[in-house]
């Protein structure tokens, strides 16, 4: 027997009710003695033998360990004690104290019992009173660390002073009083580190204990501030009218008895201690049905707690038999061993570097996480994430995730979570549950319906199922698999498959899996050979591949979605992102980026231009609206298109490819398959189901006619070109994109081609650097982008000088034309066709087209039975002659009449005769720079028409470009078309030029003013009539030159029409061409014509008269000497011819003398004589 306690018995407490009172209690309290008395009182005296009357009453105990029968047997005679104890004598005290001490030493130590723990610090010796509450006084010491095993729960050799300071219950070096409870020995316990005190973890051990009393709560939710904390309870099982949320992983709200049946820890009916962990809340719990009870799933809830007790292994594998079992685990330190997988990982692989590499904790901080342990896995994925670099390996009997098992409905929740895989406790349905998508689902879908429709899961069955959460598609293709039919879907925000990631080099191992879809994992640079174009071969280098595509960047590790596809015949070569592809022929698979889908259109696929996806399509025909041939509006229904098209047959189910571009001006409408499309203008985007291809050139196409698709193009222009907008098919092709414009040197673009029938000329041209050649007739030709029917050209005014192909019906009934030859882009332009001549009414042909600058006038004509009206200036405007460039215009002396686009270019090294109206013969390019129609070096698109030979040509020097004066030649043109305007205001700013138009002669209702020299708002065709170059009635092209405001203008009456005179007036215009002659005397015959000239300054020649000058006194003198123009420039001036006269006075005037003449046969004078007239300076 030894002296452990004493028993303090408070002064309400005296007497045998007193200490069975204290000894029902069954707790227990350590010190080496307790006096029993108030707080104030004194200390006892210590132990002689004997108890001091005046001090409280002490009673020793001496109590052996005895059984709870024996002890129960003490309290019955415990009861028949005397309730007043009268102080005996010392000896006889003794004697009393040592009965009392040998009947209590069957009784159960009470909790206010007090305890010494002598000299050892440990619990040790009482380790057979598992299930005891008693209390210590203890002194807390953080010296003594290296004797504490465990953490909340410690061995029962564990120093209690060291155990108390990490436990918290005590600071180092305070002194008070604890509650400990006795427990059975643990399997294992936890090394931490808590207020400065490290623990050791240990394995089994024969006892162990806690601070505090056993309880026995209906719940955990008070317990809800001391996670990871771990805590015994006396438990009975129970299983009816008890709820219970979750599994393994409880929520704290869960009735605690029930949820230990449910673990497994604890049987109905059965009482005993049981270990719980608290834990943080969970994002979601999942029912289940264990042991008779049935736990149900639950949401979000704020704690949570386990039967297992934390533990901090280095590996997983003891614990491969617990396979769909969670619980937590505590880790702490840094990362420094082997890791096998990602997010899945195999049970081998060191805990405490997995969880940093899985983000559940960061290195160096302790942090209780969950764990679950799953069935081993064939592979395991290879990534590093934040900064712990897994490896890749072969199968694992076991593997494990980090959380607990859930069961979502669906998962939307998890969409932050893009590229982590989850492992869930599905039950496989099929039946009231919506499924988005085939292989890719979207997070709406319910989870276990898809994952019966995905084959992983069977109806009714219950497993655990690894899903990858994956970000958002654009669609989502519906199909029925497994008795599940999934729905299509546009776009949506997030995704799942239940394909495991895995990072393979190629795809040839998954050749079997055509048609499916799956994510994939990669990383690493772009260093190994691929193999075609977003169709890519699967012996490509997926990783390469995924950079060429342009879904990852080098060295980036990210998710991509990859498709198996059937083998193509060809794959493209292409040079994207830095990385070369290869073009070669047949492979027996391919594959593509992204999932398959079964969009109705591709209106959201817009911003994917030339790239090629792979659809599942069924073919259609019916209440499906079409636009476009060979290349399709994007508002197509895409399944009608492909049938359209002829890749796919109505009802015909089958993985399409097609090739997404930008949207078309035009896009024709036509009958193909028993479908027909319809016509529509501008759409921002649009498709083909013609695959990319890269050809040198396009004679293998020539069977194509009228046929369009995309080219890629790419390099530079190294070969030859034929043609101009028009294009030989023999033509380099990547020379000839850069030609047109359609790309840049070096770019690569994917372009439109459109076969054409053979030209019979193709035009030379100098443009963006390249130059093409000119030559005669080639098989078929070719021109970039698709053929379209628009009814007007008024959205192609920004490509003036373009030649386009476009597919017309000649109509002539109710569509408006206007202009002749250049047609104003507002015209019908099927029905300018048939009025040009290009067309005949109901024929339906591809027509080349060259578009042009608006006009400022356009003249309306009969021709083919279709009127065209005349127009005013109008913005743009188009003709149906192809570009030329001839050196000279006599070729076409016999289009008199017709006006027509040449393009030109170079410097000016020719003959040029005449001015403003200049013969055929004449150089082309020089006279347009003379003309001033474009600059020298500039290559421009000009308008000519070609006019009736004239009697004369003037010379003038203008541009720098000297014109020569001749006689008649067969044939004369003007720059810019004909045009019929009803006055000549508009041309006030071209004074001193000569313009051609076409008129037809009036003369009522129509206002003219002036005398050969006509006030600009005069009605021009009138003045025409009245000036005698056009009779009524009579249409003719007439030459009119523009000349600067008169300060009067005289009125008469000529061929039945009489002018008005009329004051100053700011613009003026003449019916006599421009002529540069040395004298007047061929003008004798104009007697009383106001004539314009071009005169240039001379003051050495000769000069007779003043104010009226002899017709034979040289005129640029005679000008000088009047004062109407300047010496050394040149000017317009107008002359009055006049008859000869009796005499002529000479004088001196502007540094001219002239001479004085008795007669002349004829004379002249200058009209504004005051000043320089103002008439345009060359």
């Amino acid at each position: 027997m030894r002296l452990i306690s004493a028993i303090r018995i408070k002064n309400s407490d005296h007497g045998a009710r007193g200490i069975e009172n204290a000894l029902l209690t069954q707790s227990y309290s350590f010190s080496a003695a307790r006096r029993v008395g108030r707080a104030t009182d004194p200390p006892p005296p210590i132990f002689s033998g004997k108890l001091q009357p005046s001090l409280p009453t002490y009673i020793l105990f001496f109590i052996a360990d005895r059984n709870r029968t024996a002890q129960s047997q003490v309290i019955t005679s415990a009861r028949r004690y005397s309730t007043k104890v009268k102080p005996p004598p010392a000896m006889s005290m003794h004697l009393h104290l040592l009965v009392l001490a040998t009947l209590l030493s069957f009784l159960p130590i009470h909790e206010s019992f007090i305890v010494s723990l002598g000299g050892t610090d440990n619990l040790a010796k009482y380790r057979n009173l598992t299930g005891q509450s008693f209390q210590v006084i203890v002194t807390g010491n953080n010296q003594n660390w290296f004797s504490v095993w465990g953490t909340d729960i410690y061995t029962d050799s564990s120093s209690v002073a060291a155990a108390a300071v990490h436990a918290g219950v005590l600071l180092n070096g305070q002194t008070g009083t604890l509650t400990v409870t006795l427990l059975s020995a643990q399997t294992s316990y936890l090394a931490t580190t808590r207020n400065a005190v490290n623990s050791q973890s240990s394995g089994s051990s024969a006892g162990s204990f806690c601070f505090g009393s056993l309880s026995s709560p209906t719940n955990l939710m008070s317990y809800r501030g001391q996670v990871g904390r771990m805590f015994p309870f006396l438990l009975q099982g129970v299983k009816s009218n008890a709820t219970v949320y979750g599994t393994d992983i409880y929520g704290d709200q869960s009735n605690l008895a029930a949820a230990a049946v449910h673990s497994g820890v604890l049987s109905v009916g059965q009482t005993r201690i049981i270990i719980v962990t608290i834990l943080a809340g969970q994002n979601s719990y999942v029912g289940s049905s264990r042991n008779n009870v049935t736990s149900l799933p639950l949401g979000v809830w704020n704690g949570s707690f386990s039967f297992f007790q934390l533990a901090s292994p280095s590996t997983l594998d003891p614990y491969q038999a617990l396979v769909g079992r969670s619980f937590p685990v505590l880790l702490s330190g840094g990362f420094t061993s082997w890791v096998g997988g990602s997010d899945i990982y195999s049970t081998n692989s060191d805990l405490r570097s997995a969880s940093v590499h899985a983000g559940v904790r960061a290195q160096g901080q302790t942090a209780i996480v969950i764990v679950t342990i799953l069935a081993g896995q064939s592979s395991y994925l290879s990534t590093t994430l934040n900064g712990v670099e897994s490896s890749s390996f072969g199968s694992w009997a076991a593997s494990f995730c980090f959380g607990t098992l859930s069961s979502p409905t669906n998962l939307m929740s998890y969409r932050n979570q893009t590229g982590r895989m989850f492992a869930f406790l599905l039950q496989g349905v099929n039946s009231n549950a919506t499924v988005y998508g085939t292989d890719i689902y979207g997070d709406q879908s319910n989870l276990a319906a898809a994952a019966v429709h995905s084959g992983v899961l069977s109806v009714g069955q219950t497993r655990i199922i690894i899903v990858t959460i994956l970000a958002g598609q654009n669609s989502y293709a519906g199909s029925s698999r497994n008795n599940v039919t999934s729905l299509p879907l546009g776009v949506w925000n997030g995704s799942f498959s239940f394909f495991q990631l895995t990072s393979p080099s190629t795809l040839d191992p998954y050749q079997a899996l055509v048609g499916r879809s799956f994510p994939v994992l990669l990383s690493g640079t772009a260093e190994s050979w691929v193999g075609g174009s977003d169709i890519y071969s699967t012996n490509s280098d997926i990783s390469t591949a995924s950079v060429h595509a342009g879904v990852r960047a080098k060295g980036q590790t990210a998710i991509v979605i990859v498709t198996i596809l059937a083998g193509q015949s060809s794959y493209l070569s292409t040079s994207r992102n830095q990385v070369q592809s290869w073009s070669f022929g047949s492979w027996a698979t391919s594959f593509c980026f992204g999932s398959l889908s079964s969009p109705t259109n591709l209106m959201s696929y817009r911003s994917q231009v030339g790239r090629m996806f792979a659809f599942l399509l069924q073919g259609v025909n019916s209440n499906a609206a079409v636009y476009g041939t060979d290349i399709y509006g994007d508002q197509s229904n895409v399944a009608a298109a492909a049938v359209h098209s002829g890749v796919l047959s109505v009802g015909q189910t089958q993985i399409i490819i097609v090739t997404i571009l930008a949207g078309q001006n035009w896009y024709v409408g036509s009958s193909r398959n028993n479908i027909t499309s319809l016509p529509l203008g501008v759409w921002n985007g649009s498709f083909s189901f013609f695959q990319l291809i890269s050809p040198s050139t396009l004679d293998p196409y020539q069977a194509l006619v009228g046929r369009s698709f995309p080219v890629l193009l790419s390099g530079g222009f190294t070969s030859w070109v034929g043609g101009s907008d028009i294009y030989s098919t023999n033509s380099d092709l990547p020379s000839a994109s850069v030609h047109a414009g359609v790309r840049a040197k070096g770019q690569s673009a994917i372009v439109i081609v459109t076969i054409l029938a053979g030209q019979s000329s193709y035009l030379s041209t100098t443009l963006n650097g390249v130059e093409s050649s000119s030559f005669d007739s080639w098989a078929a030709s070719f021109c970039f982008g698709t053929l379209s029917s628009p009814t007007n050209l008024m959205s192609y005014r920004n490509q003036t000088g373009r030649m386009f192909a476009f597919l017309l019906q000649g109509v002539n009934s109710n569509a408006t034309v206007y202009g002749t030859d250049i047609y104003g882009d507002q015209s019908n332009l099927a029905a300018a066709a048939v009025h040009s001549g290009v067309l005949s009414v109901g024929q339906t042909r591809i027509i080349i087209v060259t578009i042009l600058a608006g006009q400022n006038s356009y003249v309306g004509s009969s021709r083919n039975n279709v009127t065209s009206l005349p127009l005013g200036v109008w913005n743009g405007s188009f003709s149906f002659f192809q570009l030329a460039s001839p050196s000279t215009l006599d070729p076409y002396q016999a289009l008199v009449g017709r006006s027509f686009p040449v393009l030109l270019s170079g410097g000016y090294i020719g003959f040029v005769g005449g001015s403003d109206i200049y013969s055929t013969n004449s150089d082309l390019p020089s006279a347009s720079v003379h003309a001033g129609v474009r600059a020298k070096g500039q290559t421009a698109i000009v308008i000519v028409t070609i006019l009736a030979g004239q009697s004369s040509y003037l010379s003038t020097t203008i541009n720098g470009v000297s014109s020569s004066s001749f006689d008649a030649w067969g044939a004369s043109f003007c720059f810019g078309s004909l045009s019929s305007p009803t006055n000549l205001t508009s041309y006030r700013s071209q004074a001193g030029r000569m313009f051609a138009f076409l008129l037809q002669g009036v003369k009522s209702n129509a206002t003219v003013y002036g005398t050969d020299i006509y006030g600009d708002q005069s009605n021009l065709a009138a003045a025409a009539v009245h000036s005698g170059v056009l009779p009524v009635g009579q249409t003719q092209i007439i030459i009119v030159t523009i000349l600067a405001g008169q300060k009067s203008y005289v009125g008469s009456s000529r061929n039945n029409i009489t002018s008005l005179p009329l004051g100053g007036w700011n613009g003026s215009f003449s019916f006599f061409q421009l002529t540069s002659p040395p004298n007047l005397v061929d003008y004798r015959c104009q007697v009383g014509r106001a004539i314009p000239f071009l005169v240039t300054a001379d003051v050495w020649n000769s000069v007779w008269g003043t104010g009226i000058y002899t017709d034979d006194s040289d005129l640029g003198a005679a000008a000088v000497h009047n004062g109407v123009i300047l010496n050394g420039v040149t000017y317009i001036v107008i002359v009055n011819i006049l008859p000869g006269i009796s005499g002529y006075s000479g004088s001196t005037k502007n540094g001219i003398t002239s001479y004085s003449s008795s007669d002349s046969p004829g004379s002249y004078s200058f009209v504004n004589t005051s000043y320089p007239t103002g008439c345009a300076l060359y």
